[in-house]
């Protein structure tokens, strides 16, 4: 099992995964608060380093059957049964699940919880949609900026406008990545068209962000 762990983590989940989604998380939640950022920053890390592990594995668990076609050498296609990331993935889901439990207020505890529904009733249901490569991938990645709400709820009750803008503007700013990273998905038709649109709303969003912040008043 933790040969399996090890390999794993080693092959996908490097740094730019480790650290890259985190990263992005905290600065959404400082967007949408520059003055959000304490000692509680590295429990912040912790939560979304858990969070995304957990979420990677759930998404290369349920690519699995295309990934065995067109990338055999991933470790989940090499090996017989995917239960021993499924538990790593669970355990890094019920850590931080508890973390957020334990620091944050109930509503984000709902976010996060509604955050693990959207995304195994995605699965359940998008073979029968049949949104392609592009329907897939935008709606995975709405589980990224549903993260940036938890981690910048802490004990507010309520998610404000700046709040949801900042998560806007998260995942308008992955959405480009997707494009520029996966081929595949830049080469669909009509790619080009959604870069421009997330190119823009991002954008808008950063300016509002800007225009309504503490530091130009």
């Amino acid at each position: 099992m933790v040969r399996i762990w090890l390999a794993y983590l080693t092959t996908r989940f490097g740094p730019r995964v480790a650290l890259g989604l985190p990263a992005v998380l905290l600065l959404g939640k400082w967007l949408a608060d520059p003055n959000s950022f304490d000692a509680w920053i590295v429990v912040d890390f912790a939560i979304a380093c858990l969070y995304v592990l957990a979420f990677r594995i759930a998404d290369d668990i349920a690519d699995r059957k295309s990934d065995c076609l067109r990338e055999p050498t991933r470790v989940l296609c090499c090996e017989s049964s995917v239960r021993p990331v499924l538990l790593l993935a669970g355990f890094a889901s019920l850590i931080a699940t508890m973390t957020v439990a334990g620091t944050r207020s109930y509503p984000a505890l709902l976010v996060a919880l509604a955050t693990h529904a959207w995304l195994f009733g995605w699965y359940a249901i998008r073979d029968r949609l049949r949104l392609g490569r592009r329907g897939n991938s935008h709606f995975v990645l709405a589980k990224y900026p549903l993260l940036v709400v938890v981690l910048a709820m802490g004990n507010e009750p309520t998610v404000g406008e700046r709040l949801a803008v900042a998560a806007a503007a998260a995942y308008c700013g992955l959405c480009l990545f997707e494009y520029w990273d996966d081929r595949g998905l830049r080469e669909e038709l009509g790619s080009r068209y959604w870069t421009a649109g997330a190119a823009l709303t991002l954008v808008c969003v950063l300016l509002y962000l800007l225009a309504t912040s503490s530091f130009i008043r």
